[in-house]
């Protein structure tokens, strides 16, 4: 018995040492003819916002959604329950298991059908990169590139290509794209019960996916489960109560939110497969579905888009391209915050500043709005209308033609084109002419923003980023001194049906034929910019900045966060009282040559005299004959806090109640005398109410306005 012991004991290592001389030698000869050559995966590309909520999903170029997740962002227990279930002896094997191989060919043998498998998970890792057919030269070739496999990679990086691209039923790879589409979660919050379904579904994808059949899907969920019992990773107890739980399906569509934004960024960065922006997702989607059902309103082709800026870290918290992708006679492909565009009035804020600064003008300085003419160029008001002597403030809050190209004939417009493009806006211009102040440029929504941003960050040009990254460098386009007057006088224009309780300072425009409607605004935190118009450039009939672009700017500031700072004053502003017509301080002025006076704030006490007239321009009669001192002293009682028909939104604050004319002021809410100038619109029922004012003269005024949840 000893004897034949030895012998065989003899015969068995010979066996073996032949048959691994066998297998070495294979392998050798397999591993010469073909070297291991990982194929190069190529992960879907998924956008994500600021805070990792996915914005937009893109498939690779078969179609697949392959979204690349490391295993440290995976929950442990489905990488458990994946080893367990599949591979239990994955970290001790060289990528075969030759007992599971033997049991399984034994197996085979004897009931002439394939009983269980013998796969390891290098073995499938080496499957799906290598396909081939279910033979027994095929099985063999699988074997030999799984050895391949374990003798280039480590076991780490073997089972995060296997966890990114086992199929999870039809165009879907990997457990994180299982997980954001059934079960709406990214794989670092998957539960037991649901890593047991994502563990069992690739061996069979196409009939285990929950989107196909539930009760399939939980019984191969219960067998993993089951399994994990079995070998006593999971008590009996908790296996049979996760059993009897439904399957968490909570499907998700695949996320299509920024997605102008989102393919610019994809094209930009190509070998990026998850790119971070700037844009909060939740404001995001909110104003995406604000802007499409405001498109329904507008006439046919017409497009839309819109900017939201923080001033603080100058980063884009919601990008609009236009009104709906999907639309193509809106022209919804056509992203609209880079396009160029006339700017029709809106740059007009940033030459008086500039003005401000270079000593031409102050706050209140006497301009002209009569008929005349620059070197030929003879600019009319966009109503066709002069109202003859008006303040600088005036001239710029009802946003005159005359009065700022008088401004710029003496500013010039080399000048302003200089400032803008030292500070580095883009600007598409030939060459400079007076005609620029009034739209005759090109400038992107983009550009715009940034712009206007200034007024609110001590006029100061900063960048602006839709992927994280650190703002410093800003350029100075005006001083903090004029930013702030700009921004102040601006702030103080009532917008029509709308209130304007944040003390936006904004600005419309609308270019030549109607082809392009702006609002753009700006508070301490942050800018707002709107485009609204056709992207062809085909002329629009009707006001498409006041009728369309100024109540949908107010509306999106209504989305944003409540003003966490407020604007502070610059150390070089002083107050001062001028004299019209020459524009100089009242100290300085002969009492009987002091028409009209202004309380104003100047930059360090400067009050520049009332403009000559510049080489080019046409005289005009001359002041004070322009002045009508009759239509001053016999004013009308004139509401200022609000405008006819606005709209208020029901929220928690007072509303200081300021009116023109004869003081003292009586002031009446739907007929009832108030006991203080204020209107608490927190106490105000919702609905239409009259607000009336009553000066000493017995002058009236009124308005209506709505309360709105």
């Amino acid at each position: 018995m000893h004897h034949i012991f030895k012998k065989f004991l003899k015969y068995s290592i010979y066996t073996i040492a032949i048959g691994s001389v066998v297998i070495v030698g294979t392998f050798s000869i397999f591993n010469y003819l073909n070297p291991l050559v990982i194929p190069k995966i190529e992960p879907s590309t998924v956008i994500v916002d600021r805070n990792g909520q996915v914005l937009r999903q893109f498939s690779d170029h078969d179609g697949i959604f392959r979204h690349w997740v490391e295993l440290k962002d995976i929950n442990p227990l489905y990488i458990h329950a994946l080893i367990n279930y599949e591979d239990r002896y994955f970290y001790q094997h060289f990528g075969v298991n030759p007992l599971a191989t033997i049991r399984a060919f034994g197996q085979f043998i004897s009931n002439q059908k394939v009983i269980s498998g013998s796969s390891t998970l290098t073995m499938q890792v080496a499957r799906l990169l290598y396909p081939h057919e279910r033979t027994i030269l095929g099985k063999a070739e699988q074997m030999l590139r799984a050895i391949q496999l374990e003798m280039a990679l480590t076991k780490e990086e073997i089972l995060t290509l296997y966890v990114n691209i086992a199929p999870m039923g039809g165009n879907i790879e990997g457990v994180q794209t299982a997980s954001w589409r059934y079960f709406s979660k990214d794989a670092n919050s998957l539960n037991i019960a649901e890593s047991a379904l994502l563990v069992a579904l690739p061996q069979r994808p196409s009939i285990y996916r929950p989107d196909q059949s539930l009760e399939k899907a939980k019984v191969a969920r219960n067998k993993v489960l089951n399994r994990l019992a079995e070998f006593g990773h999971l008590s009996t107890e908790d296996a049979k109560r996760y059993q009897q739980e439904p399957i968490n399906y909570h499907p998700s569509k695949t996320q299509f939110s920024a997605p102008l934004l989102s393919e610019s960024l994809h094209n930009q960065f190509p070998d990026q497969h998850i790119i971070q922006t700037t844009i909060d997702a939740n404001l995001q989607k909110k104003l995406e579905r604000f802007v499409k059902n405001e498109s329904h309103t507008w006439p046919e082709k017409i497009s839309a888009a819109v900017l939201v800026v923080n001033n603080h870290d100058h980063q884009v918290y919601a990008y609009i391209g236009s009104s709906d992708l999907f639309n193509r006679d809106r022209f919804g492909y056509v992203d609209m915050t880079q396009a160029i565009r006339s700017p029709g009035s809106t740059l007009k804020p940033f030459a008086y500043g500039m003005a401000m600064d270079y000593g031409i003008i102050h706050e209140a300085s006497l301009l002209t709005d009569v008929p005349r003419g620059f070197d030929g160029y003879f600019p009319k008001n966009f109503d066709n209308q002069f109202r003859g002597a008006v303040p600088m403030f005036k001239a710029l809050q009802t946003s005159l033609n005359l009065p700022v190209v008088q401004i710029f004939q003496h500013l010039t417009p080399h000048y302003f084109v200089k400032k803008l493009r030292d500070a580095n806006i883009k600007l598409y211009i030939n060459e400079p002419t007076l005609s620029i102040i009034l739209g005759g440029v090109g400038i992107s929504l983009w550009e715009q923003v940034r712009l206007f941003s200034s007024l609110s960050t001590e006029g100061r040009v900063y960048p602006i980023t839709t992927t994280p990254k650190m703002i410093t460098n800003g350029q100075p386009i005006l001083s903090p001194e004029s930013a702030w007057i700009i921004h102040k006088i601006l702030s103080q224009v009532r917008p029509t049906h709308r209130f304007n309780p944040k003390k936006i300072a904004w600005k419309t425009g609308t270019s030549y034929g109607y082809r392009d409607g702006w609002a753009i605004g700006t508070t301490t935190d942050w800018t707002v910019g709107v485009w609204i118009g056709r992207p062809d450039g085909v002329p629009n009939v009707g006001a498409l900045a006041n009728r369309y672009a100024t109540p949908m700017l107010f509306d999106i500031f209504n989305y944003l966060p409540k003003e966490k700072t407020t604007l502070v004053k610059p150390d070089g502003i002083q107050p001062a009282t001028i004299c019209w017509p020459n524009g100089r301080k009242i100290t300085e002025v002969p009492i009987e040559s002091c028409l009209e006076r202004y309380e104003i704030d100047t930059i360090d006490g400067k009050t520049p005299p009332t403009l000559y007239d510049a080489p080019g321009e046409m005289p005009h009669s001359g002041w004070p004959k322009l002045l009508n001192i009759e239509d001053i002293t016999m004013q009308s009682a004139l509401i200022l806090t609000l405008q006819n028909e606005s709209i208020i939104f029901k929220s928690p604050y007072a509303i200081q109640l300021n009116a023109q004319g004869n003081p003292p002021f009586r002031w009446y809410l739907d007929g009832q005398l108030l006991e203080k100038p204020e209107l608490d619109i927190q106490a105000l029922k919702i609905g239409i109410h009259t607000l009336s004012v009553q000066d000493a003269l017995q002058k009236v005024d009124k308005v209506s306005f709505e309360i709105r949840e």
